[in-house]
């Protein structure tokens, strides 16, 4: 629009009536008509002001602004938020004229390039809160609706606690809509998701000294593999490492990389996590890296024994990295493959029975020829690469070995469950860290309450061995001491029979008392004075088995002998602990804890008494808005810490790709994105339509009308 305005450009509003001031350059968005009416008007600037226009006003009228302005702007030019101008006529219309314009004379009568934004509301009956213009989160909704986030609570449900504290939905001052706005806000300030995941562990190191993490970026820049361990953890797996079980679990993260946990058992006979990866792929050099991470991280102490799902890329990574370690495949897994490859119930249960019987060899080779001959599997290649796998599935050739009573995976698909419950495909690499962490403080707190159970609290005498069980109870911790009681109750069926004298030891038969042909050997050797039983179930659980606890009871033994003890089952497997670079590190962070904790429960008592009166509650608010803004300029703020710490690393750290797990179906385009496999008719075999809107269909159909028709006729 160019040229001077008239009357009926302004819909009957000449420039005479307009009160623009002296600046000049006036540049508005849209030209609209201004109707006579006795509504207030809600104006609206370029950096989001609002101000409210009263009915009755003129050139000299007042001009209120919103509460960010702090009071009305100036009635000699009307100017208002941002720069921009408020001008009425003086039959009650209203208009905003943006902050550059020009005017072609000294009087201000007649203006070139002029367009005119009036934004108009019919009054409602609703607080001055509730009125567009005033919806926003404050810092301190804002500052709770992340508190919440942080502890897994959903959107909907914060939004309904605003709602209970507020009195109402209406009282709020904002909508839903307001905090998904927010949320997306606070994730499009970082950079990338990738380096907010790196920042956060980084943030973390400032109070672990011990916190290790390690990632790698594909040729475009993108975050590949991620692979982190706390200090806390690194402790757990120089007392409880081993055995290590690791294994990948899926839909754990919106990019739908696989997470790797590894982790084994604690002295409470509950899983404990000793480290986890995110990895963007599953082949063996992936496994071979993380496992090289996992070696740096525990400083080169490698694991005795290592049990995993019998995944080959897996199986050459350890065979690579941890040579020397016992590698056990799950007894769960085999027998699914069994079921899967066999199709024969039958075979199922013999084949159960050679992998988990404590046969000897012997035994063994004949059990399994038997097997096999009887479904005639003697040239079926599943059968044949099974039996030369033995010496990793059979306990007939693991019994001895250390496993801390591990012979499936069950316990790693258990914390997959537990995972599950913190974290999902919904969560970003940021998200994920947080929650992951979050999952490990409930384990670690299950960990101390178990801690407090075992030295507090004295089990019932159950069983007939009264000074065993008793002694057991004081040394073991409670959950472990509750498996060692099933041991208990099974020697209450055995006896021994025979005591034959060898060289250099003595050798105790025991059997079944209910009469059943089997016995085991015990033998009591001079020089150590040690108990050692043929099925070695002491050496692979780490309990004492009935049978020595039968011969134990037949020597006439009151008190379990500390060799029977395990450190790793006791209550004191922690407590040479005190003083530890560990300890030093994380007694900042239990300070700040208990500091917090106390600050919030003096804040408590006094959030009683200032919500009393609502003058009361916007004095006390208002403080302490004026608090946390001195608090956010002075620094120590998360958000400053976060951007100091950084990634550690040159160049830009760019988000992952979404990956293709294992036995994801579907091709998958260059981003990374699965895209979903044509269905085709069932009728024709075409694709485009189904079997509703199949034209084959419809043909038949005015077929089999047109035949109706001609036969009625």
């Amino acid at each position: 629009m160019s040229g001077s305005m008239s009357n009926a450009d302004t819909g009957g509003l000449g420039m005479g009536d307009l009160n623009l001031g002296s600046d000049n350059n006036v540049v508005v968005n849209e030209t609209k008509s201004i109707e006579n009416s006795s509504c207030p008007y809600y104006l609206e600037d370029d950096d989001g002001g609002v101000c409210v226009v009263d009915e009755n006003w003129g050139n000299n009228s007042d001009v209120y602004g919103d509460e960010d302005s702090g009071g009305s702007p100036s009635s000699e030019n009307n100017h208002c938020l941002g720069g921009a101008f408020f001008c009425g006529d003086e039959n009650g219309g209203a208009f905003l004229v943006g902050e550059d314009w020009e005017d072609s004379n000294d009087n201000g009568q007649e203006l070139e390039s002029v367009k005119i934004v009036v934004k108009k509301r019919k009054r409602r009956s609703v607080s001055r809160r509730q009125k567009p213009g005033y919806r926003r989160m404050s810092d301190s909704d804002i500052v709770q609706m992340n508190n919440m986030m942080k502890v897994g609570i959903r959107l909907p449900n914060i939004f309904n606690t605003f709602a209970s504290q507020s009195g109402g939905y209406e009282k709020i001052g904002f909508r839903k809509k307001h905090m998904y706005n927010k949320i997306g806000e606070q994730r499009r300030n970082l950079c990338s998701d990738a380096k907010g995941a790196i920042e956060y562990l980084s943030l973390l190191g400032l109070n672990d000294r011990m916190m290790y993490y390690e990632h790698t970026v594909d040729e475009h820049g993108r975050l590949q593999h991620l692979f982190w361990s706390d200090g806390y953890s690194q402790v757990d797996y120089n007392i409880f490492g081993e055995v290590l079980a690791f294994d990948a679990t899926y839909g754990k993260n919106k990019y739908l990389m696989p997470l790797v946990v590894f982790s084994g058992v604690n002295s409470h006979n509950r899983s404990t996590i000793f480290a986890a990866a995110i990895i963007a792929n599953e082949t063996e050099e992936t496994y071979v890296w993380l496992l090289e991470q996992f070696s740096k991280c525990i400083k080169g102490k490698l694991p005795s024994a290592v049990i995993t799902d019998g995944d080959v890329a897996m199986k050459n990574a350890i065979e690579r990295v941890f040579p020397n370690a016992y590698h056990r495949l799950c007894a769960w897994h085999l027998m699914r493959n069994a079921t899967s490859n066999i199709k024969n119930a039958n075979f199922t249960k013999g084949f159960k029975d050679c992998m988990l019987s404590y046969y000897d060899v012997g035994t063994f080779r004949n059990k399994w020829l038997e097997l096999v001959a009887k479904f005639g599997l003697e040239e079926n290649p599943w059968v044949a690469a099974l039996y030369e796998k033995r010496s990793m599935l059979a306990t007939t050739y693991l019994r001895g070995k250390f496993f801390a009573g591990f012979r499936t995976t069950s316990r790693c698909e258990g914390l997959h469950s537990k995972l599950g419950k913190f974290v999902n495909s919904r969560h970003n690499l940021s998200d994920f860290l947080q929650h992951f962490q979050r999952c490990l403080n409930h384990m670690r707190f299950k960990e101390k309450e178990d801690d407090y159970t075992s030295i507090h609290r004295e089990p019932v005498i159950q069983t007939q061995f009264e000074a065993l069980e008793r002694s057991a109870a004081k040394v073991y911790t409670r959950r472990v001491f509750f498996l060692f009681r099933r041991v208990l109750f099974r020697a209450s069926k055995l006896i021994v029979t025979n005591i034959e004298k060898a060289v250099r030891r003595v050798i105790f038969r025991v059997i079944n008392q209910t009469g059943m042909n089997w016995e085991c050997r015990v033998s009591l050797y001079d020089s150590t004075n040690e108990l050692k039983c043929a099925c070695l179930r002491m050496e692979s659980r780490g309990l004492p088995c009935e049978h020595i606890v039968t011969v134990l009871n037949h020597l006439g033994i009151d008190e379990l002998p500390k060799s029977f003890v395990l450190k790793r089952w006791s209550k004191v497997v922690k407590d040479g602990l005190g003083g530890t670079e560990f300890e030093t590190n994380h007694s900042l962070d239990v300070g700040f804890s208990a500091r917090r904790a106390a600050l919030n429960g003096f804040y408590n008592h006094i959030s009683e008494y200032k919500a009393v009166t609502i003058p009361k509650y916007n004095a006390e608010r208002e403080r302490l808005l004026e608090d946390w803004r001195q608090c956010r300029a002075g620094g120590g703020n998360v958000q400053d810490v976060e951007a100091s710490t950084g990634n550690g690393r040159n160049g830009i750290l760019r988000d992952p790709v979404r990956a293709a797990t294992k036995g994801s179906g579907g091709a998958s385009t260059s981003s990374g994105i699965r895209v979903r496999k044509k269905q085709n008719c069932s009728i024709c075999k075409l694709s485009g339509h189904n079997k509703v809107t199949c034209p084959s269909v419809g043909q038949q159909s005015s077929v089999r009308n047109q035949f109706n028709v001609d036969g009625s006729s």
